[in-house]
């Protein structure tokens, strides 16, 4: 005499039975880091809430600041900020 099985009994059977086999584990792809470039700042699109700090040559088309959000009071974000202070400054501030 053969069991039969009640639907539900096997959670496995149902799911092949409604949507088929089990699909293959996935092997993890290797991501490569993608650089976002970031709109460029111009002269004209600076703002109280973007870092000053010139990137290149101003006459050159792709002329731009950094863009950063810049410390409080000050022009620059914190990496640009001590930057702009003269190397016995940088120690001190550190």
């Amino acid at each position: 005499m053969t069991e039969q099985m009640i639907p539900g009994d096997n959670p496995a059977a149902l799911q092949e039975s409604f949507i088929g086999p089990p699909m293959p584990e996935l092997q993890p792809v290797e991501q490569k880091r993608v650089r976002v470039r970031k709109k460029l700042i111009t002269t004209l699109t600076l703002t109280s809430e973007t870092c000053k700090w010139p990137f290149g040559d101003p006459t050159a088309p792709d002329f731009h600041y950094c863009g950063e959000l810049p410390q409080t009071d000050r022009p620059y974000c914190d990496a640009h900020d001590a930057m702009s202070r003269p190397p016995s400054q940088r120690r001190k501030a550190a």
